[in-house]
């Protein structure tokens, strides 16, 4: 397992944090919007995955 920058894994953080707030709002309401805000937030978190893997890519090859 590679280590997170701090960068990544601050970013990945505020972003868990945000998924935890929706689903916990997603208990008492479960609309439309909140599902949307939901699936941009895991969205976002599969890019910002994305983006810390081709940054040790990157890094191996140098």
């Amino acid at each position: 397992m590679t280590e997170l920058n701090p960068v990544y894994g601050k970013k990945v953080l505020c972003i868990l944090e945000e998924i935890g707030e929706i689903k916990t709002e997603m208990l008492y309401s479960n609309s439309g919007e909140l599902q949307l805000k939901l699936k941009e937030k895991l969205i976002e978190l599969h890019l910002a995955n994305c983006e810390h893997k081709e940054i040790n890519e990157n890094l191996l090859t140098w």
